[in-house]
């Protein structure tokens, strides 16, 4: 497990997956503070108004969300250099292979089927809290 307490910006329309996916991250020490927003906009702004420090240290992103993908919340983020070294992970409802292929075109690190029990989510929260 990393040494300090990490930034996450989760980024769902779903606030059960909001809820669920922070109870998760809540077991393991230390916890890390999450921000959340709820549409691809909504990260934006937050990210680009952010102050330098501190960042996040990974962004979460949904992809199927109302306003924005996630890939196209990444590809807005992928020429705006302050994120360069934040890592950028998609969860999704679906796996389709061309989701993932475009995310990872796009800057994502990870793509992640969501889970289904709470304990594989609790094992993804810790999977995601190594990377």
């Amino acid at each position: 497990m990393p040494v300090g307490k990490r930034l996450i910006l989760l980024v769902d329309d779903d606030p059960d997956d909001i809820e669920l996916l922070d109870e998760a991250f809540s077991s393991y020490q230390p916890a890390p503070e999450i921000i959340t927003a709820r549409s691809g906009r909504q990260a934006l702004d937050i990210l680009m108004n952010r102050p330098a420090d501190p960042l996040p240290d990974i962004i979460i992103l949904d992809y199927n969300m109302p306003d924005m993908t996630g890939a196209e919340v990444l590809g807005a983020l992928r020429n705006v250099e302050r994120f360069d070294h934040t890592l950028k992970v998609i969860w999704s409802t679906s796996n389709a292979t061309h989701y993932e292929k475009i995310c990872k075109e796009n800057g994502a690190t990870h793509f992640f089927k969501k889970p289904d029990r709470m304990e594989e989510l609790q094992a993804l929260a810790g999977k995601l809290l190594n990377l």
